[in-house]
């Protein structure tokens, strides 16, 4: 930590304690009367902290304050006051921290240890998460509570709870021609705010709600007398929503109002404030962390986002190198996964290595286990070249198709496919089409044979 940038409350008995040993020490072979100008004047030389203050204040009121644990100590002041006395620093000395700059009520608990706790919400917030550039507020949103419980959980070990804000955040369907009038809940109307959606033009109306009872009811009234119904309720420990016209999303808003705590983020777990979500990287701290901590960080990132799809799993992030970097701490468990060209996703496709993710990480929602265990069953039931068969029907069928389109026709990954067809070259089983791009594809003769062979394993013989 800057050691100008911070302020630490010690325990009520050792703060005391240094502050009468050192104005003892300062005054050895002095008169006792004038010590507290003496340390003044002492402090007021070695800490920059003090550059800004005159001498004069510091020992009005400063080093009385200290004496009761009434005032925060710079942290630059105390490193100089225990060189004084001849004392070691120890971190169980600390009680709080506080960036300098923030109010009383922002002191963390000390200390602050990189454990699977930690790392477990650096990367949940790096991934999902936001510090304002003013650093007064810390936010993540998610539909996953369980989630969201835990980055809770983690945090009350750091901040009173005081500190810390909950909502609902509810984004609906409208028509475009139609007028939003007023938006009703159980107990009454709220305020609202109509806006386009961030990546389409489709017209949304979005507003705030106690998250209190997660089952609720809405009705969006429309200029034409219509209404649009909405149900949100808890599915196993994730949000759902429901709206009679189109889409309804809800998310619950966990918000930190603590500038120490975004300040200790933003140095020691090397999240970014403001707009991160290009810039991420894996820290070096993470990189040679023990394997539990790197587990758990992993956890947060597939909870954050990943998603199961056509039996595999993929992270996405706008930050290739943070993808990089996650990358190589996944080979610390003997994973291999690999970075799509062109985008900025990490995919985890063959079934040994899915298996591994099952015995090393686990999703917080039992939905997404279920879903990987089931992608896990349905790639081992697949017989031995069965992939390779279903290409080949798709070619009997077609004169020549790409890798996309069989692709499309399989709902296939393109680099499955592409292992599938190279296989199918390297055999003589089909032909590619050189002259056009993409790559045509076509069936020879002995392709046809063994799809015609009843005996499939002809196609492993010489």
């Amino acid at each position: 930590m800057p050691k100008d940038e911070f302020v630490i409350l010690l325990k009520p008995e050792i703060q005391k304690r240094l502050i009468v040993d050192a104005l003892k020490e300062i005054s050895k072979g002095n008169r006792s009367w004038g010590k507290c100008k003496r340390l003044a004047i002492f402090l007021h030389k070695k800490c920059k902290s003090f550059h800004n203050i005159k001498p004069n204040s510091l020992w009005d009121s400063y080093i009385f304050d200290w004496k009761s644990s009434k005032r925060y100590i710079p942290l630059d002041c105390v490193i100089e006051l225990y060189k004084l006395v001849n004392y070691d620093l120890c971190k169980d000395d600390v009680l709080l921290v506080k960036y300098k700059i923030s109010p009383n009520k922002s002191g963390v608990k000390f200390p602050f240890y990189y454990n699977e706790d930690l790392s477990f919400l650096g990367e949940a917030i790096k991934a999902d998460g936001h510090i304002r550039k003013n650093l007064v507020q810390v936010n993540i949103s998610n539909k996953n509570l369980i989630f969201l419980n835990k980055i809770e959980r983690i945090i009350k070990n750091y901040v009173q709870e005081n500190c810390i804000y909950k909502n609902l955040s509810i984004e609906i369907d409208i028509p475009k021609n139609k007028k939003v009038m007023e938006v009703i809940g159980e107990n009454g109307k709220f305020k609202f705010r109509i806006h386009k959606a961030s990546r389409s033009d489709k017209l949304k109306v979005s507003f705030y709600d106690s998250p209190d009872n997660l089952f609720k009811k809405y009705i969006i009234r429309l200029s034409d007398n219509s209404e649009i119904f909405v149900k949100v309720g808890d599915l196993n420990g994730e949000i759902i929503s429901k709206s009679s016209y189109k889409i309804a999303s809800t998310v619950l808003n966990l918000s930190i109002c603590n500038m120490t705590f975004a300040k200790l983020l933003n140095i020691l777990l090397e999240v970014p404030f403001g707009k991160k979500s290009d810039i991420i990287i894996m820290s070096d701290f993470l990189r040679k962390s023990p394997i539990s901590v790197k587990q758990e960080a992993v956890n947060a990132i597939l909870d954050t986002e990943a998603w199961i799809r056509n039996n595999r799993i993929r992270i996405g992030l706008n930050s290739r190198k943070y993808l990089e970097g996650l990358k190589d701490i996944l080979k610390d468990f003997d994973i291999d996964a690999s970075l799509e060209k062109g985008r900025s996703t990490l995919s985890i496709n063959s079934v040994i290595e899915l298996k591994k993710m099952a015995k090393y990480f686990r999703f917080s929602l039992d939905r997404k286990n279920n879903l990987l265990k089931n992608a896990l069953n349905k790639r081992s039931s697949l017989k031995k070249g069965a992939g390779i068969i279903l290409v080949l029907k798709i070619l009997k069928g077609n004169r020549e198709l790409s890798n996309s389109q069989i692709s499309d026709n399989r709902n296939k990954h393109f680099d499955t496919i592409h292992q599938q067809l190279l296989k199918c070259l390297e055999k003589g089983f089909v032909v590619r089409n050189t002259k056009v791009w993409p790559y045509k594809y076509n069936l020879t003769n002995k392709g046809l044979k063994i799809l015609n062979s009843k005996d499939k394993n002809e196609m492993y013989r010489n």
